[in-house]
Order: structure tokens, then C-alpha cells, then sequence
């Protein structure tokens, strides 16, 4: 374990508790931010703690961008340099493109989109002074592959997508690293399915047969923020069980 800091946002269920969990046997403190679930949040200080990491969250509203600086400042004092970055706060909600609701598209733009960019330039100010840190956006599978009624989610996973690209040219050379993971259906509390064991939830069209468990993201995540990926930046990786592949062979002889 190294004495450093990472700081993951929304953590308190999904990804980003699988997350923070996991770079905790890396990383000496780890923060955090959370927005639906204060007593989730509480009991993942614990866990960490119980870990031996030094452990810190704040509430952050990603909804409205502006005010994310105030926001994490305080986390940021207590954290001290931050090592790794993780954005994984995220909404989703679905409706026909033509019966969108536009403050609710907005909404969805802000917290998957805006908020990422305004939480990536706070952060990464202070990487910049050290010369060194890593950035991990979790876009989706679905910023190349759309479905339909997620017109608002779709776009805004894609935007992060390519903004990661742009800040990995950009930060390159102050040191900083930037890369995305792309999940597929991974069984979160977004879908209703926070601890849900994959093998349970069988899915003939992905080629593993099963949705992703939140810790098999976070071991994508531990992996390209540690000195073992010191080569990759501006990557898009996808891990998703194959589902973006073609159906897989069924055995019989093509025509």
C-alpha cells in the first residue's frame, strides 16, 4: 500500500464502492463523494477503515457543475495530493427521443458530462502541481453502441468519452495519465440489481453469458491506475463480456 490518495465520485453503491474497496489495498486514503445514500456512505468509511485506509467523503451534487469546486475543496484539504481520479458518479433515466423532457435531458448531460469536466479540472489543477496523476472516466458501451429510449445518456457517456481523449493530449505533458472503461450491463443499483451474483442473471446475447459483478470494473480500474499501465493514456477500454461482438459462432457451417 502506498501513502497516496485517490478520490472516486458517487461511491457509495456500484462500481464506485467496488472501486474504492479496491484501490484501498493500493492507497493509504481514500476519498470519495456520494449523493443518494448518506448511511451507505457511512458504512463504506468503515469498510475502508477496517482496511487500513484512511477514509473521507463529502455529498456532491453533480447537477449543478458550478459549484463542485466549493464543494470538494474541503475533501480536497483532507485528502492532500490526489494519485488517481476516478469518475464514476452517474444517472440515467429513459424515454422516447421525440417525448424527451429537455430539463430532464440537461439533467442527464450535467451529472454524466458537465460534472466529470468541471470535478477533472479541479483535480487535475492540483495534479499538475506534482506533475503526475491518472484519470479514469467510466463512460459505457453505450457511448458507441445506442439504445433506444437513452438518447440523453447516450450522448453524455459519449461526450465523456471524447473529453477523456482531449485531456489525455491535453495533460500528457504535466504528467497526467487519462483513461476510459467502458462496461457493459454490469448488475449496480442503477439497474436494481446492486448485489445481484452475475451467474444468477443468465444473458444469451452477451458471449460470457452473464452481466459483469461491480468488482470486475474495479479490477479494470485498479489495473489502469497503477504504475503497470504507466504506457496508457487516451485508451478506450471496453469491458462488457463481449456483448459489442458479433453473435458468437453457433457451430454450424456458413453458406
Amino acid at each position: 500500500m502506498t501513502d497516496t490518495a485517490v478520490l472516486i465520485t458517487g461511491a457509495e453503491t456500484g462500481i464506485g464502492r467496488a472501486t474504492a474497496l479496491r484501490l484501498a489495498q493500493s492507497h493509504g486514503t481514500v476519498g470519495f463523494t456520494w449523493f443518494n445514500d448518506e448511511s451507505a456512505a457511512r458504512r463504506l468509511e468503515q469498510e475502508l477503515q477496517s482496511l487500513g485506509a484512511r477514509a473521507f467523503s463529502t455529498y456532491l451534487d453533480l447537477t449543478d457543475p458550478g459549484r463542485v469546486h466549493s464543494a470538494l475543496e474541503p475533501l480536497l484539504v483532507r485528502l492532500g495530493p490526489v494519485a488517481v481520479l476516478v469518475n464514476n458518479a452517474a444517472t440515467r433515466s429513459s424515454a422516447p427521443f421525440l417525448d424527451y423532457d429537455l430539463a430532464e435531458a440537461e439533467r442527464v448531460m450535467r451529472v454524466n458530462f458537465l460534472g466529470h469536466f468541471a470535478v477533472s479540472q479541479v483535480v487535475a489543477r492540483g495534479m499538475a502541481q506534482v506533475q503526475k496523476g491518472t484519470i479514469v472516466n467510466i463512460s459505457s458501451i453505450q457511448d458507441e453502441h445506442p439504445h433506444p429510449g437513452s438518447s440523453a445518456y447516450d450522448c453524455a457517456k459519449a461526450a465523456l468519452t471524447q473529453l477523456s481523449r482531449v485531456m489525455a493530449v491535453e495533460l500528457a505533458p504535466l504528467g497526467i495519465r487519462v483513461v476510459t472503461i467502458c462496461p457493459g450491463e454490469t448488475l449496480t443499483a442503477m439497474l436494481g440489481k446492486e448485489g445481484v451474483e452475475p451467474s444468477a442473471e443468465p444473458r444469451a446475447q452477451i458471449p460470457l453469458g452473464r452481466p459483469a459483478a461491480p468488482s470486475e470494473i474495479a479490477e479494470v480500474v485498479a489495473f489502469v491506475s497503477s504504475p503497470a499501465a504507466s504506457y496508457i493514456t487516451g485508451a478506450r477500454i471496453v469491458c462488457d463480456g463481449g456483448a459489442t461482438l458479433a453473435p458468437p459462432c453457433t457451430g454450424e457451417s456458413l453458406p
